[in-house]
């Protein structure tokens, strides 16, 4: 196996962080579920990239497969957001049960996508609690990326 192979092997099974801009699409997404519930002109594009964040590249194989991808940081990040939007009454203690969670939270978020004025009269209450889980999601998110700038080491030539 060549040193190029060899890497790209590696990065294959990394495990995925949180991108950059996560916390703003998480927090979008709940200003647009927001305008939804209260009958304001919206758009759901950032609702749309999140589920797409959500499904955990699925289409590589099963959905434990991709979780087990994840870096426990975003199990954490993840864990929180469904703990503090009231999805589950604890905090899951395993991988599975945040899976299974993630999963069902974001087949709620394609059928809001798929019709949303239907799922605005049917469904506002759960609408609120997708959109306590972006908020959650975006703060939990962007409390991790700054704690893991802390982390950083600082150039060895400096003091």
């Amino acid at each position: 196996m060549t040193d190029v192979q060899r890497e790209g092997a590696l990065s294959e099974t990394q495990p995925q962080t949180l991108e950059p801009d996560f916390p703003s699409t998480a927090s979008m997404a709940a200003v647009e579920l927001d305008n939804l519930v209260r009958g304001r002109q919206y758009t759901l594009s950032a609702v749309e990239s999140l589920t797409k964040y959500l499904a955990l590249d699925e289409s590589a194989g099963s959905r434990e497969h991709a979780m087990s991808l994840l870096d426990p940081s975003t199990y954490v990040v993840l864990n929180h957001a469904i703990h503090s939007s009231r999805y589950l009454e604890t905090a899951a203690k395993t991988t599975k049960a945040v899976s299974d969670k993630v999963s069902k939270i974001r087949e709620l978020l394609e059928s809001v996508i798929r019709d949303p004025d239907r799922k605005r009269e049917t469904m506002s209450e759960e609408i609120r609690k997708l959109r306590a889980f972006c908020v959650a999601l975006s703060k939990y998110a962007s409390s991790l990326e700054s704690s893991l700038e802390e982390f950083e080491p600082s150039h060895p030539f400096r003091r």
